[in-house]
């Protein structure tokens, strides 16, 4: 049996300690990191749905007038029939 000096041992074990206290440390950094792409990319995606939803509404208005201007226009044409 080969003799083990107990110090060396001890060195060993406090070396991976502190390597593994870095990898926690390293791991949590990560969670976090992860975590705040996540927020942003949920908010990314509702600002995009937001922004679709405006262009979507942007058109309906514009429809919305043209369709009125027609109105008026009709309107306008049957009050001169009349007349």
């Amino acid at each position: 049996m080969a003799w083990v000096d107990h110090r060396d041992s001890e060195t060993v074990g406090k070396a991976r300690v502190t390597a593994l206290e870095a990898m926690v440390e390293v791991i949590a950094d990560l969670a976090a990191n992860i975590h705040k792409t996540n927020v942003l990319t949920d908010r990314e995606e509702e600002e995009e749905r937001e922004r679709r939803d405006r262009e979507r509404l942007i058109h309906e208005n514009e429809q919305l007038m043209r369709d009125l201007k027609e109105a008026q226009r009709r309107t306008g044409d049957a009050a001169m029939r009349r007349d």
